[in-house]
């Protein structure tokens, strides 16, 4: 979860008025495919999008907390979720969006950021994989029944 840090005011961005879908768009063609959250963040929130000169000490501080949780997480062997990783850093939506993403976010997260859930990406397709599979065993119980 993001903690607030002292002498943060708002982000500087440096990269002129291009919105966060731009840079997407325009990551995405330099990258081949679509990049991550962290990948976009980084784009967005480095001086010429150099993934190491950090604009703010809030962009600096969101991208050490990343890089901590994600070596703890491949020194666990657990699989990381780029994109729910980047979620949870920055302690999900706040005001109806999700620090660092400006217009992307409905990109990652769903359509209507406003309405999503505090959980994770990956909690809610667990959640929702979950439901799926139960409704599964009971359509299966019901074909056993009817035997």
């Amino acid at each position: 979860m993001l903690e607030v840090v002292d002498g943060v005011g708002p982000s500087a961005h440096t990269r002129d008025t291009t919105t966060h879908y731009d840079h997407g768009r325009r990551l995405a063609q330099k990258l081949e495919r679509q990049p991550t959250t962290t990948e976009l963040f980084l784009f967005a929130h480095t001086k010429k999008g150099d993934g190491k000169t950090f604009i703010d000490k809030k962009s600096k501080f969101v991208n050490d907390a990343l890089q901590s949780r994600r070596e703890e997480l491949t020194q666990s062997s657990e699989a990381i979720d780029e994109n729910g990783l980047f979620f949870n850093i920055v302690g999900g939506k706040r005001k109806s969006t999700i620090y660092g993403l400006g217009s992307q976010a409905n990109e990652y997260y769903g359509t209507n950021v406003a309405s999503t859930s505090t959980m994770s990406p990956s909690s809610q397709q667990n959640v929702d994989e979950i439901q799926d599979l139960r409704q599964k065993i009971t359509q299966k119980e019901e074909v056993i029944n009817d035997l």
